[in-house]
């Protein structure tokens, strides 16, 4: 049996579909920030990183943890 995918919206009211590569979930945040999962979860308990939450798991928009990680950044200055 053949399924087709739905195509989306064309038109004014279309709303932006969303990329499924736009969401990470726990692991890949750990390995796109190069960190353990627990350091994750620590910030999550700590109410320290952006996220929402899908049932009982957690998600992370990429863009979202991008602007967060340069607000985050601090700058020095060279000596």
């Amino acid at each position: 049996m053949a399924y087709e995918r739905s195509k989306p919206k064309q038109g004014r009211g279309a709303e932006k579909e969303v990329q499924t590569d736009d969401i990470l979930t726990v692991p890949m945040l750990a390995r796109y920030l190069r960190c353990h999962p627990s350091t994750i979860y620590r910030l999550l308990k700590g109410k320290e990183i952006p996220a929402f939450k899908i049932g009982s798991d957690w998600r992370f928009q990429k863009s979202v943890i991008e602007n967060w990680l340069r607000k985050g950044t601090i700058h020095t200055a060279a000596r």
